[in-house]
């Protein structure tokens, strides 16, 4: 035979919170029914050690969220890196594209023809360009 002295009882259910709910519950339910509950008194009272640990609890969790908020706040060397990499990125390729669009305006004027010069056919293109070249 087992027998739990009542700290023992109360230090095994710390660890399992939702059986201690549970075990709380049916007892209250119990003395209810016999009409022994005293209804006026506190629901539960927490120890010293509960509440530390939810106050540490607590702490940690409002902790992760700084921590969260200051990482916003805050962008890492990861973030500048990115963000001049993009820059760079940005840079060359705005100066590629400006690069073929001056290749291409010359190619178009150079193969433009003046405005009374206006061919009926192909072949008027054909031996223009090859007059040019």
């Amino acid at each position: 035979l087992f027998v739990l002295n009542k700290n023992d009882l109360w230090s095994a259910l710390k660890e399992y919170p939702d059986a201690r709910k549970l075990l709380i519950a049916k007892g209250r339910e119990i003395l209810r029914k016999d009409n022994l509950l005293d209804e006026n008194a506190p629901e539960e009272q927490m120890s010293a050690e509960e509440i530390a640990e939810n106050l540490q609890n607590s702490l940690r969790n409002v902790q992760i969220r700084f921590e969260g908020v200051k990482r916003i706040n805050n962008p890492s060397d990861d973030h500048f890196y990115r963000m001049a990499r993009f820059v760079a990125e940005f840079t060359s390729t705005k100066s590629k594209l400006l690069r073929r669009i001056e290749f291409l305006e010359s190619q178009l004027n150079r193969y433009q023809l003046p405005s009374n010069d206006v061919p009926t056919n192909s072949n008027a293109v054909q031996s223009n360009e090859l007059s040019e070249i």
